[in-house]
């Protein structure tokens, strides 16, 4: 597989918006109809790893975790302590903490990092590439730049 540099459409995608409203059968019905499965959409959320929950909140009820700059798997840390969490929770964190099977693969996720890592790294490129297929670039010149499965630097006279 080719990696591919990332979209030229800058502007404008189809990927799904999750909202406070959205019931909890509406966000995973939502996500499922973009084509990502009950796993992926826990992955996803894992994101909230980074970041606060807009550009107008500070303190800890405006972030997710402890530290919003680091990226690792503290969200499902703080997923998994439920009301005992003094961070963030919408309904998205509530149905990741009550439903069965969400909240085994949060605690999958809460145990091993590496494995969120991985499953992140796909699930993301995924939700990147989503009904773009004919805006990614390749690093690659296809036509000229791919020998026996390796790259062939352009030759600088």
């Amino acid at each position: 597989m080719v990696f591919r540099m990332g979209r030229k459409d800058a502007e404008e995608n189809d990927l799904p918006k999750l909202t406070h409203g959205d019931s909890n059968t509406n966000m995973i019905e939502k996500v499922q109809g973009f084509g990502f499965n009950r796993r992926e959409f826990v992955t996803l959320m894992g994101s909230h790893t980074l970041g606060f929950a807009s550009m107008e909140a500070t303190g800890p009820q405006g972030r997710w975790t402890q530290n919003p700059h680091v990226f690792d798997n503290s969200y499902f840390k703080e997923v998994l302590l439920g009301e005992r969490s003094k961070f963030l929770k919408t309904k998205a964190e509530i149905l990741l903490a009550t439903d069965p099977e969400l909240r085994r693969i949060c605690e999958e996720f809460a145990q091993d990092e590496s494995l969120f890592f991985t499953e992140y790294a796909a699930a993301h490129v995924k939700m990147s590439e989503l009904s773009q297929e004919q805006n990614l670039l390749s690093e690659f010149d296809e036509a000229s730049s791919k020998a026996n499965g390796g790259y062939i630097e352009p030759q600088i006279e």
